[in-house]
């Protein structure tokens, strides 16, 4: 998906707020330049009646490498490599359910591009790192105040089977 509303995006910024400290939230236009980036996935979760309770946006990690590499001094450009960028689903439609369906998309399009890994930085605090470790991801390094959020993210990435 490449071509969002003026209405899809205030709609994802509701997801963004719901989901984040205000310190880590992106607002509209940060929103609005992720998302309409050619480059990478994109994938929305909708109830049935069309309302977005969640979204992913993600980039090839040679692109995010630019924008990141102050943060994390062995995180590395690699084409190969998609990135993770933002995962959010609000909080009434959290669930196991929920993440897996976004996360079965991802895999389908990933394979589709071609990426041979996934990555990202998952925040520790509200136990997401460890949720998706239980589930494969590999912790590769913690970051103990990643982007100035006051809080560790971990680095994690995964491998794309052939």
């Amino acid at each position: 998906m490449s071509e969002f509303s003026e209405n899809e995006l205030k709609e994802i910024l509701e997801v963004e707020r719901a989901c984040f400290p205000p310190q880590m939230q992106a607002d509209l236009e940060d929103l609005r330049e992720s998302l309409l980036q050619k480059k990478g996935i994109k994938i929305i979760l909708r109830e049935k009646e069309g309302k977005i309770l969640g979204y992913l946006s993600s980039k090839p990690q040679d692109i995010a490498w630019k924008e990141l590499k102050g943060w994390d001094k062995e995180f590395k450009p690699d084409k190969k490599t998609l990135y993770i960028e933002s995962i959010a689903i609000k909080p009434e439609a959290r669930g196991l359910k929920s993440l897996l369906k976004i996360l079965k998309e991802l895999k389908k399009e990933v394979k589709k591009e071609k990426y041979e890994k996934i990555s990202c930085y998952a925040r520790v605090q509200n136990g997401f790192s460890v949720f998706l470790q239980k589930r494969g991801v590999k912790k590769l390094r913690r970051i103990k105040n990643w982007q100035n959020f006051e809080e560790p993210f971990d680095y994690l990435e995964i491998e794309i089977e052939k």
